[in-house]
C-alpha cells in the first residue's frame, strides 16, 4: 500500500500570488478540482482567473483549502530573496490543527496540510504547474501480520483514532503536527488476542522537525 496522495474531483485549494514585497494581489483565492470534457481542470468557482504578474510575481499553494486563511509569516523589510514555499506559509504550518479523530478520509484528507510554490511556463499561453509538498508526519501502523495469525484480536488506539483506508487491511495512518509536541503526545494502542492476552505498544521516535512530510512506519509482529 503505498503512500501516494491523489487528487479527486471537488478538492479545493487556495492561491496566493505576490509581485511585490507590499502587493498581494490575490489571497486565499479558491480554486476547485473540476472535471470538464472528461479532463480535469483546476477553477474557481466565481470565474476569476489568475492574470500573469510579470517577472517579480510568486505564486503559492496549499491544501486543504481554508476560507479566511492568511499565510504570510513575515514583514516586508524581513521578505527573503527566495520565497519558499515552507517560509511564505511558515505560520500557517506550525498552527495547523490536527485532530485527534483521522477515522474517515474526510477527517484524514483535513488534516492533510501540503504547500507548493508554483513554476510558470515560458510559453504562452502560460501554465502554472504547482508540485505539492506534505507538511505533516505520517504515522503508519501495520497490523496485517498479527491479524493474520488472529482474526478475532482487537485493535484500541488510546488518543488517537487512525484512518483505515481499506477495512480488509490491517493497515492504519494518522498525521502528526511536528512542531508542537504537546499535542497527542502519548500516542499508544493495545491488542487483545482471542485468548484475551493483552499486548501494549507504544508509538515513538516520531516528533521531530525532520519528519515533516515523512512517514514512520510500524509493522507489529506476533510475539508467539
Amino acid at each position: 500500500m503505498g503512500n501516494k496522495t491523489t487528487f479527486t474531483v471537488g478538492d479545493s485549494i487556495g492561491v496566493f500570488v505576490s509581485r511585490e514585497r507590499d502587493v498581494v494581489p490575490y489571497e486565499n483565492l479558491l480554486f476547485v478540482l473540476t472535471e470538464e470534457s472528461d479532463k480535469l481542470v483546476w477553477k474557481n468557482p466565481d470565474g476569476q482567473s489568475l492574470w500573469y504578474e510579470g517577472k517579480n510575481g510568486r505564486y503559492y499553494a496549499y491544501y486543504p483549502y481554508q476560507p479566511g486563511l492568511t499565510a504570510q509569516g513575515y514583514t516586508p523589510d524581513i521578505l527573503p530573496t527566495n520565497w519558499d514555499a515552507d517560509i511564505y506559509f511558515r505560520p500557517v504550518i506550525r498552527d495547523w490543527l490536527i485532530p485527534a479523530d483521522q477515522s474517515t478520509h474526510e477527517k484524514f484528507t483535513a488534516a492533510d496540510l501540503m504547500v507548493c510554490r508554483g513554476e510558470l511556463g515560458s510559453e504562452s499561453p502560460r501554465s502554472l504547474t504547482f508540485i505539492f509538498v506534505h507538511q505533516m508526519a505520517l504515522l503508519k501502523i501495520d497490523l496485517t501480520e498479527v491479524m493474520q495469525d488472529d482474526s478475532s484480536a482487537v485493535v484500541k488506539f488510546h488518543n488517537f483514532q487512525p484512518w483505515q483506508p481499506d477495512p480488509q487491511v490491517a493497515v492504519f495512518r494518522y498525521l502528526l503536527q511536528v512542531e508542537d509536541s504537546s499535542i497527542l503526545k502519548d500516542l499508544s494502542l493495545s491488542v487483545t488476542s482471542s485468548s484475551g492476552q493483552v499486548y501494549d505498544f507504544e508509538c515513538t521516535g516520531i516528533r521531530n522537525s525532520g519528519n515533516r512530510g515523512k512517514c514512520k512506519s510500524y509493522k507489529l509482529h506476533n510475539t508467539k
